[in-house]
């Protein structure tokens, strides 16, 4: 069950829990690591069906609420507000400071996957999407941020892996003249119209 604004209220160092509020309502859960958080703070509260684990995430500016009698569930958006300035964002996001969000803006493409790279990505215990997404976020040093996050739901899955994949980038690049070459000769053995 995933509930918004819900407050911190209290940690117990000796036991081991959190306790929070959400709509009059308390939940104190136990927590897993030491508690990081200070009582006061709001965020979403993620409480599982086992009634003992929790995920909290707390909201980047303090200032921002859930206004759910607003959202456009037909669009896919949540309402949210700070203040009395209401905005929407795309469902599942939790936007960053000041409400900021990187709007969604890709362009899809259809690509044909040959089943060397799907039997590839499962020999990896990857998903094909999962893959080609992290590419290209690496690729081009995409970063998500609490500060602002993205709608696409893009992020790069480290520094190092920016690194390489840039790097395979730019021997491309270097390939590109044998690629077209190879391109050039395989047209003109398919003949006239190819």
């Amino acid at each position: 069950m995933l509930m918004f604004d819900a407050r911190l209220t209290a940690i117990d160092a000796a036991a081991h829990t959190a306790s929070f509020v959400c709509g009059g309502v308390e939940y104190t859960r136990r927590l897993a690591f030491p508690p990081f958080w200070q009582p006061g703070i709001v965020g979403a509260l993620h409480l599982h069906p086992d009634e003992e684990h929790f995920d909290f995430y707390v909201y980047p500016d303090q200032r921002l609420r859930r206004a759910l009698d607003r959202d456009r569930e037909n669009l896919l958006w949540w309402s949210w507000a700070i203040g009395e300035h209401h905005f929407y964002v795309r469902a599942g996001i939790i936007p960053g400071v000041a409400g900021a969000v990187v709007k969604d803006e890709c362009e899809p493409i259809e690509v044909p996957l040959p089943p060397e790279f799907t039997a590839f990505c499962r020999g990896g215990d990857l998903d094909p999407e999962q893959l080609l997404r992290a590419f290209i976020a690496d690729s081009s040093g995409i970063q998500d941020s609490r500060r602002c996050p993205r709608e696409d739901q893009y992020c790069s899955t480290g520094a190092d892996q920016r690194f390489l994949a840039r790097e395979y980038v730019r021997l491309l690049k270097r390939a590109r003249p044998a690629i077209a070459a190879t391109d050039e000769v395989r047209r003109s053995q398919a003949g006239p119209g190819a």
